[in-house]
């Protein structure tokens, strides 16, 4: 009922709130667009620990770390500590134009190889994001991040699971914070 693959599994949650909130209305205002335009997600916390850790940390004793990290104690809770740990670690195996899609892939980068039938690079994966990410060197590490989540993440994951949801239910979803003008207002902040 998708029409296309879509990755993401919070459509499950979002289609069940759309399914809620149909009982009551036929259009509800959504938040998307929200973080992606006032740096919201975590991510955008981790870029200056990461800015330092990357500055400062040799690469052997980050393996060690990356190692020590998987035998952390697994915690049940959404984004527990040890899988925060986990995902910063990783990321940061990766040049600063990757970080980003890094700790947003479900596949940690250097075992996409594993999935296709023709090994694929991570920098091949993940060409569109490190072109936009070299696009605009003098933009701050966060412009960049923000660019990243506007690019990538809002339009090919946040839009589309929330249109698929909602649509499943007959709901409209409006993005109020995409609004052109508030777009404009925040790019320039």
């Amino acid at each position: 009922k998708l029409d296309e693959p879509l990755g993401d599994a919070s459509i499950l949650p979002t289609h069940l709130l759309s399914a809620f909130t149909r009982k009551h209305v036929t259009v509800a205002l959504s938040g998307d667009g929200g973080d992606e335009l006032f740096a919201g997600y975590d991510p955008f916390l981790a870029l200056p620990a990461a800015g330092l850790y990357a500055a400062m940390m040799p690469s052997g004793l980050h393996s060690s770390l990356r190692r020590l990290s998987s035998h952390l104690p697994i915690s049940l809770g959404n984004m527990g500590l040890d899988f925060r740990i986990r995902r910063f670690l990783t990321g940061l195996s990766y040049p600063q134009s990757m970080w980003n899609p890094a700790w947003m892939s479900p596949v940690e980068p250097g075992l996409l190889k594993e999935l296709f039938a023709q090994p694929l690079s991570a920098e091949e994966v993940y060409s569109e994001a490190i072109a936009l990410w070299n696009r605009n060197p003098q933009l701050s590490v966060t412009d960049r991040a923000l660019e990243f989540f506007t690019t990538f993440y809002l339009q090919d994951d946040i839009l589309h699971k929330v249109d698929r949801a909602s649509m499943l239910v007959s709901l409209e979803t409006r993005a109020i914070f995409l609004d052109n003008g508030l777009v404009d207002f925040c790019q320039k902040l």
